[in-house]
């Protein structure tokens, strides 16, 4: 009889370096699998928060879309980066953290691992910022003095579906 890899009782973690980290994350997508991993940062807040698990999933045939939030490698540093899609180019996706106003990336698809399909924040699903209000929040540009007067209708709009989504 085979005995489980993993049992019912606390899981230790897995101290990967970025290199060995990202291959194993293109293994278990390249078996069809959902990877999970435990991000660490504020680029994504309030939606993503540093500590919260993520689960990234292979694309597939699945067409990206604005709002959608991808694990992607950064074309200038080679890192892994977790942040939402603002807008499709010819030559790719231009994709920027939730809580960044400066710093976008043009990510061609070839570099995108997967998309984000869940957030657990304390063992709790968070669903909030993966819906339909994806959207609104792509659209919303944290400390863009240029959308100074757009910026609030947003955020309200983004408060009422979050409490209709409770």
């Amino acid at each position: 009889m085979n005995k489980p890899l993993i049992t019912n009782r606390q899981v230790s973690y897995l101290d990967l370096n970025h290199e060995g980290f990202l291959e194993l994350l293109e293994a278990v997508l390249d078996k069809g699998k959902a990877f999970r991993f435990r991000v660490a940062g504020t680029s994504m807040r309030p939606y993503i928060k540093d500590g919260d698990v993520v689960t990234i999933e292979k694309i597939h045939r699945k067409i990206l879309q604005i709002g959608d939030v991808v694990a992607a490698i950064h074309p200038e540093n080679g890192r892994l980066i977790v942040h939402r899609i603002i807008k499709k180019t010819p030559n790719g996706y231009r994709i920027r953290g939730d809580n960044i106003s400066n710093s976008e990336a043009l990510i061609q698809k070839a570099k995108i691992y997967g998309i984000v399909s869940h957030i657990s924040r304390d063992g709790n699903p968070v669903t909030f910022g993966l819906g339909h209000e994806k959207i609104l929040i792509a659209l919303r540009k944290p400390f863009d003095r240029d959308s100074v007067l757009i910026q609030p209708i947003i955020r309200y709009i983004l408060r009422i579906m979050k409490k209709l989504s409770k």
